[in-house]
């Protein structure tokens, strides 16, 4: 069971209109996100109350997210949790939120996350 790996393709995150800050040497970068060692960390606007969750796509310098339940008794983050536990193949302990706990832009920190999606660039492919 250590081997198995929770399918992504469920999980695309389309870019439309857009557009990525442009770094110093030319390379394009997305701002939803950065890496703290093998840490990723993901800077997030949470929609409550959705028809269906998951997640949208990039919202200005965040990653969008839909949820469906309320913002109550922090049910709301702990969807995300669930989520990002099935997105990123990593247990909900893994998964901290950093801040944000009453607000829907939120922050958290991913420990070592087995599976990327698309756009988030592992840490081994970045330059720096």
């Amino acid at each position: 069971m250590d081997n198995y790996q929770l399918p992504i393709t469920n999980y695309q995150l389309p870019i439309t209109n857009y557009q990525l800050p442009i770094t110093k040497n030319g390379e394009k970068v997305m701002t939803f996100y950065h890496w703290e060692g093998e840490d990723l960390v993901l800077f997030v606007h949470v929609q409550p109350r959705a028809s269906r969750a998951g997640i949208v796509g990039v919202h200005g310098d965040k990653l969008k997210v839909k949820i469906t339940s309320a913002p109550v008794d922090g049910q709301a983050n702990a969807d995300v949790c669930k989520l990002f536990s099935k997105v990123f193949g990593v247990a909900k302990s893994r998964i901290v939120l950093r801040s944000g706990h009453t607000s829907r832009d939120k922050c958290f920190c991913i420990k070592s996350p087995k599976n990327l999606p698309d756009l988030i660039a592992s840490p081994m492919r970045i330059s720096r």
